[in-house]
């Protein structure tokens, strides 16, 4: 998929969830106490495309439901994808194969 395409998909239409994701983006609900809140991080919003039937969760991209939507910086996952990929699958009892 292009940077073009990418910019043009609409949230809900195409089963992608955009988040901006500065480098303090929680992974799993962290300290946060509220259940609602606590959903508010990478987990969560996997979890809730899982049960939608699958999609994409697109890091460094504005929120915004204007189109085009805005490709931003962001060091998120910079250098920590095998971390987050075990932490998720600790996290809901599946192994990498």
């Amino acid at each position: 998929m292009t940077i073009q395409a990418l910019k043009r998909l609409r949230e809900s239409e195409d089963k992608v969830e955009f988040k901006e994701a500065k480098h303090d983006f929680n992974f799993a609900g962290g300290s946060r106490s509220d259940p609602v809140e606590r959903r508010k991080c990478v987990l969560g919003y996997i979890v809730a495309l899982a049960n939608e039937g699958g999609g994409l969760l697109i890091f460094g991209v504005k929120e915004k439901r204007v189109l085009p939507h805005e490709i931003v910086e962001t060091s998120f996952a910079a250098n920590i994808i095998g971390k987050i990929e075990d932490e998720f699958n600790r996290a809901v009892g599946t192994r990498r194969r």
